[in-house]
Parts: structure tokens; sequence; C-alpha cells
């Protein structure tokens, strides 16, 4: 009866098995080493004896590697590496196939019998290969692990790990990542250092943090010479390694390096995302708010040299997202990459209605050398946010001390949110804005002194003789800034006047309601003022003509300032003054205050005001016009009889007129001399000054 051959691979294991390659048994067990060459067209026995035992210990679950044969055998392992040509050729040809991670070095490599080899002969078939195609299935998990493990082996010198490395660079030529590696690292001792922290990034991956790679324990490994230890470290330390300067790998701190996301991009491919959240985003939201969970985790960004990582980390984010038109308007608005990344701190905080603190996030932001001179750049109205008009600035007192707060203005928020800026715009100055089309147009008469200190005032204001005036201050390093005061008797005119300017330059007033800026709550108070000066600076930005800031009967917050130990409330209301005195300084559009109290004014206001004006109760040939104004059919006699006997404001005189037309809709009776006399004796309030208040005897 014909022998199959796998009886012939049975009984040649059998025989081989402790016969230490002589006597009797190894003579029999040639005899069937010959059949199995012959049945599976071996070059010779040794190929024979190699894949009988292998097919054997497959039988038994078990891989083979070149000491298992010598095991086997009951010889050295240094017997046994004659038979290493036999192992080599009979993986290339297919009939055994590599298993594990360490192909690069044969002698240890484990080895199993092909499935279709194995299938047709258990099955008596004649065995068809088609060469070795097991290198082409090697994953590049399997490639950085042979080489990661040839690192962390002690035992194996630099030498040997250099050639292993450029046998499975030469085996592994499918592999993408590779070829494009060696085009931007042409020196294989330095890619081997990117494979083994490629190796720590998915066998050491946590699945919440990128994993890291100690710096002096793999240069160390793989280099036994001091100096390459030393030269390499060094490199390392100062960013100026090759695989630093492709991009690739990054230091987090003096010990610590890891792949950069371009690294990460070229090795994982498209397995990125198992390993780390992908940079591109759907949305600018999706966008800043990547960027501010890099800036504030502590485990990726406090480090020595957080500004290196930031600004690598910002490029590449940057460079990302370039299907996002935002990114592109924000660079060419904002060339500064120091700028750009506070901005888009403060863009997320602002999706998220958080206020950006500016001290804190410098903290954060830059390292020591640095905060000083972004704190000044803001503190001098110097940083190019500032320039740009993208953020305003807030101050804010607390129980903690003077706290400095950035908000996007109108217009970073339309730079950074485009078309959705109108849901981050809030629109709460519109209730206090008066438009020039609301005001009804009122004839207004002063003695010839007062009229033309305000047909100065009035002219300046029209916007060919505003914008002449603005262009030749800022020639002259003059402030631009326009504020106006008003002050004077009640009731004199003073804030019909303007009413009545803004009317004739077309141009809206902001009104500041005063109670609206006091709170009880400590530090809110200099919060609300300064949210005036914000919402008009906005304003501004946004109206063909700049609109007119009016502090109406302003006296409480004009006043003298206080001793700040007198009270807290004492302490408010100076830092209120503080903070409009400074805006002041810094005024670019027009600010009118009114006040009855110009005696009460503080000395540093007064200095401030361009246009001062004092209007005083009204002289008789004024309150003469006014009463034929208001009531055309009074005669000149009895219109001067009323303005020279009777000492009223223009205020005043109102009052008497409107009492005088609700007479006529209820009595019908017209307005004489003698039923307006009454009502100006009972305009004016009598007082005696022998009157007693309280006990007497």
């Amino acid at each position: 009866m014909e022998q199959t051959t796998i009886h012939y691979i049975k009984e040649a294991a059998r025989k081989l098995q402790n016969c230490q390659l002589q006597g009797n048994n190894y003579s029999e067990a040639s005899q069937h080493l010959n059949k199995i060459a012959d049945a599976l067209n071996f070059q010779n026995t040794n190929e024979a004896a190699v894949f009988a035992i292998t097919f054997t210990r497959m039988a038994e679950g078990a891989y083979t590697d070149m000491s298992d044969i010598a095991q086997h055998i009951g010889c050295s392992s240094m017997d046994i590496l004659e038979y290493t040509a036999a192992l080599s050729h009979l993986s290339k040809t297919g009939f055994i196939k590599a298993h594990g991670r360490r192909e690069s070095n044969i002698i240890r490599q484990d080895f199993g019998i092909d499935d279709v080899v194995s299938s047709a002969i258990i099955e008596n078939r004649p065995v068809e290969v088609k060469g070795n195609v097991a290198n082409s299935s090697i994953s590049k998990y399997d490639f950085c692990s042979v080489v990661g493990e040839d690192v962390e082996d002690s035992v194996i010198s630099t030498e040997t790990l250099i050639n292993n490395a450029s046998e499975m660079e030469k085996k592994c030529q499918h592999l993408l990542f590779i070829n494009k590696l060696k085009s931007l690292v042409p020196d294989l001792e330095d890619r081997i250092l990117y494979y083994d922290i490629c190796y720590d990034a998915f066998s050491k991956y946590s699945g919440s943090k990128r994993s890291v790679t100690d710096i002096s324990k793999t240069v160390t490994d793989i280099y036994t010479d001091y100096h390459k230890i030393v030269t390499v470290r060094r490199s390392l330390n100062e960013d100026s390694h090759p695989l630093m300067k492709a991009g690739l790998i990054e230091r987090q701190d003096n010990e610590i390096v890891r792949l950069t996301h371009k690294g990460m991009e070229l090795f994982f491919e498209e397995d990125l995302s198992a390993f780390c959240s992908s940079l591109k985003c759907k949305d600018v939201y999706e966008f800043v708010y990547n960027i501010n969970e890099f800036v504030h985790d502590t485990n990726e960004f406090d480090c020595d040299d957080k500004e290196y990582r930031l600004f690598d980390f910002l490029e590449e984010i940057e460079t990302t997202n370039t299907h996002l038109p935002t990114i592109a308007n924000i660079q060419k608005t904002i060339k500064d990459i120091k700028d750009r990344v506070l901005f888009y701190i403060i863009a997320s905080n602002t999706v998220d209605d958080i206020e950006t603190n500016l001290s804190r996030e410098v903290i954060v932001l830059w390292q020591r050398r640095r905060r000083k001179q972004i704190l000044e750049s803001f503190k001098n109205k110097k940083s190019a946010l500032q320039k740009y008009g993208l953020v305003n600035i807030e101050k804010s007192t607390s129980l903690w001390g003077e706290r400095t707060y950035v908000e996007l203005s109108d217009k970073g928020k339309e730079l950074v949110f485009g078309e959705d800026a109108v849901f981050y715009i809030c629109d709460e100055v519109s209730k206090d804005l008066l438009q020039p089309e609301k005001i009804n147009e009122k004839s207004l008469f002063f003695s010839s002194e007062l009229e033309s200190q305000l047909s100065l005032v009035r002219n300046s204001l029209m916007e060919d003789n505003y914008r002449n005036l603005c262009e030749r201050l800022e020639e002259a390093h003059l402030p631009k800034g326009m504020n106006i005061l008003l002050y004077g008797e009640p009731g004199t005119g003073k804030t019909e006047s303007v009413l009545q300017m803004a009317k004739a330059s077309g141009r809206a007033i902001l009104h500041v309601d005063i109670s609206d800026t006091k709170t009880c709550w400590f530090g809110e108070s200099e919060k609300l003022i300064k949210k005036v000066f914000t919402n008009y600076k906005s304003l501004c930005e946004k109206s063909a003509l700049k609109p007119i800031l009016l502090f109406n009967e302003a006296d409480a917050v004009f006043s003298k300032r206080k001793d700040s130990n007198s009270s807290n409330v004492a302490q408010t209301e100076n830092a209120i003054q503080n903070i409009i005195l400074e805006e002041m300084e810094n005024m670019e559009g027009i600010m009118i205050a009114t006040t009855n109290l110009a005696d009460n004014l503080d000395g540093a206001f007064e200095r401030r005001f361009l246009f001062k004006v004092h209007f005083d109760k009204p002289t008789t040939e004024a309150k003469k016009s006014i009463w034929q104004n208001k009531i055309p059919m009074l005669s000149d006699a009895d219109a001067l009889s009323l303005a020279s006997q009777y000492d009223l404001s223009g205020g005043q005189i109102d009052n008497i007129v409107r009492k005088s037309l609700m007479q006529q809709i209820i009595a019908g009776e017209d307005p004489t001399l003698d039923s307006l006399t009454k009502l100006c004796n009972e305009e004016r309030i009598h007082t005696k000054s022998n009157s007693k208040v309280g006990f007497g005897k």
C-alpha cells in the first residue's frame, strides 16, 4: 500500500526526536525525509526535517522556532544553525508562515504551516504554493512591534537593531507610511526612534490620553555609545532632532516625547480616530472648543515648553480646517498667532456665556517671561485685538480685588461667528436709544451769548464739520473725543438743547439712566457703568453717524470724589468716577452731560470737557419770545408783562402753558393775561421765612 505524505512526515518527526543528527534513527529518518522532499519538491532533506517537525508541533497546537527544532532533535542551538537557510527558504516559498512579532530575527521567529499547505497534505492532495505572501499581510502594528521590542531587548546590539530594522523595511514595502517617512526622515536611525514612539503610542494607549515615550530610556535602549546617547538627547531637548524638524514628534517636557498630530496621522492613517480626536471640525464652534479644551487640559498642556506645543497645535488645527472660511478671515485679520489663540479662547467662552478673566488666561497660555508683555499691551491699548476693535475690556472690583475681563466686541463676534453673530450680539441698547426722527422739533430761545455757544456746539456736531474736526485733531495728535457739559438752573433747556442738536445733526441719543448703573452688589456697579461705554462703542461701530452718549442730570456721578475710607458706597462711587474719567480720556465719540449742580463738579471732570456751556435763567427778552411761541395769541405787551414780572425758567413756563391748555379744554376759556398771571403765581412755591418747624413753647 502506497504511503501518504503525512505518513512520511509523522515517521520522520518520530525518528528525528532525540537522534542528535546521528545513529540509526537519523538514518531511518533520512529515508522518510527524502520521500517528503520528493513529494513537496523541497531542495534538500534539511527543508524536509524543518517542515516535518513544524508540521508535527502544529498538530499539537504549537508554533515552532529554531530552539524548538534543536530541542526536538536533541542537539545544541549552535548545531541547528545550518537549518536556518532551510527555514528561510520554506518561508519564502510559502510552505511555512511566520507568526508573531519578531520576523526580523529568523532564529527567534515563530513559524507555523500555511493553512493551504496543511489542508492539502491532510487530504492527500497535491500541494500548490504561490510563494510566500506573508510579508504583505504584516500590519504596521506588527512592524512597529518588531522594531519596538528589538529596541527594548537589551541583548541586541545597536548594529543588530539597525540591520534588523533595515530588513523589516525591505520586507514591508507595502506599508505606505514607511515610504512616506523615508522621504521626510532619510536616516534609518532616526526612523527607528519614530517606530519605537509609534509602538508606545498604540501599545501603551490607555483610552483617554495620548501615550508618551521616555527619552532617556529609549535613547539608551537604541544606543550603547554614550557620545551618541548625549548627542541624540541634546537634539531632542533643543528641538533640533530630524523627527522634530519634520513635525512628527514633540516634547511634553525635558524627559518625555510623543507623536504630534501630524506624526499620528502619518502612522495611524484611517485608524487615527481610534487613538485621538480628529482635528477636523464640522464648524467654528467645535474649532474654538477644541482649542479651549487643549489649552485648559493640564495633562495636555501643563509643560515647561507650552508655547512651542501651543503654536504647533494651533498651526495644525488651523491647517486642518481650511474648509471653514471663518478661519482664513481670522488669520487675515489677526496676523500674530499669540493674538489669535487668545481670540479663540474668548470666542469659546462667548459660546458658553462665560466671562474671560484676562490675567488668568495669560497665566494659562504663556510662560512668565511673556505674561507681562501681553498684559502691558492690553494696558496700553496696543494689543492687536484692541486695535482692530475685536474685544472690549472690562474691570470689576470684588472682595478679592480688581479683575480685568475681556469679551468679544460686536465686530469680533461677526468675525468669528459670521451670520450667527446675531445670536451673540445683545441689542440691549435699543431701549435706551432715541432716534433723531423720533424727536419733535422745537424752537428754543436763549440769550445771545448762550445762543452763540450753543451754535458752535451745534455746528460742530454736523457730520461734515465733525468729520473734518476729527481728522484735524488726529493729525495734531490731540484727543478726538467731544465731551460737552451743559450746566445751570433746572428747567433752563439743557436737555431739550441736546435733543434739538441731535435732531439737527441726524444723530441718535444713547441715554444713560444713572439709577440703572447702581446696585447693592459689591463690584456690580462698576461693571454696569463699564457696560455703558462698551455698548456705546459697539453702537458707534454699527452707526453711520456717531450717536450722542447722554448722561442727563449726572450730578450723582460727576460730583466731587469722596474719602474712600469713609464707606463702601464711597469706594463704589469713586470707582465709577474713575471709570468714567478714563473713558472720557479715550472717548472717540460724542458725550454730553447735563447737571444742575455745577459747583459740586469734580475738577478732574471739568478738565476733560471740551465745551462747558452755562444755562442761566432766561433773560426778559428770551422769556417774552418763549411766551409768544407757546401762546401765539398773546400781544407783545402782555408777553413782556409776564416776562418782566415773573422770573420763570423755560420749564416753568411750559407748566403754565399746559395748565392753560387744560382750562381751555375743560372750561372753554381762552387764556388771558389775568388767567396766566394767576397760574404764574401758583407756579412759584412760597415759604414764610418766620415759619417755625418742630415743638415750641
